[in-house]
């Protein structure tokens, strides 16, 4: 599907807060989502998971495959706007979509905890011990190319620094019930920072 069809779509569903089905080249899929925002570079939804908002993603348009708007989508919307009402999207948090730099600049300026994944973890930070796929934690740095993150997994423990790069990166998520829930478990983890 190319670009000018997936943006008429994300018009369309903008104007009626409803969800739209988004399918990605990552493992990590979309699904049935709400547009929040795009530019040339970035798409950000909010996320559903059980007919409740779960959080944000934010995801670069080559690794966008479709976006539809189809019956799954449209009875998913209805049952969401019954159960929750209709969402907010004009007061959604303000994040600049200019680069990786300035949104990653959003996060650190927060102190916040956030989900990066990465479909194919690059060559030149790989480490068994402490870069992942899916990597949970703060950006410690940023630079020109890559971050400095400090990631800890289920069970609160931290490990070292590493570098992501931002070419590696398929999905940013934040504000979703996992990451929030680590946080709490974070401030009580039992292993040293």
């Amino acid at each position: 599907m190319n670009r000018e069809n997936m943006i008429n779509i994300l018009e369309k569903v903008s104007n009626k807060n409803d969800l739209c089905y988004i399918s990605s080249k990552t493992k990590y899929s979309l699904e049935l989502s709400y547009a929040i925002k795009y530019n040339e570079k970035f798409l950000m939804v909010a996320d559903t998971c059980d007919y409740e908002y779960d959080g944000y993603i934010i995801i670069k348009w080559e690794n966008i495959e479709e976006i539809e708007y189809n019956k799954r989508a449209i009875f998913e919307s209805k049952i969401i706007k019954n159960e929750n009402g209709k969402p907010d999207i004009e007061n959604v948090i303000d994040i600049k979509l200019d680069s990786y730099k300035t949104i990653f600049n959003h996060f650190l300026n927060k102190n916040e905890n956030i989900t990066i994944y990465c479909d194919s973890c690059s060559e030149k930070y790989v480490d068994e011990d402490t870069t992942t796929a899916l990597n949970i934690g703060k950006i410690i740095e940023i630079k020109d190319d890559y971050i400095v993150f400090k990631r800890f997994d289920g069970v609160g423990k931290w490990y070292p620094e590493n570098k992501i790069y931002y070419s590696d990166i398929s999905e940013i998520l934040f504000g979703d019930r996992y990451t929030r829930i680590i946080l709490i478990i974070e401030k009580g983890c039992w292993y040293d920072k």
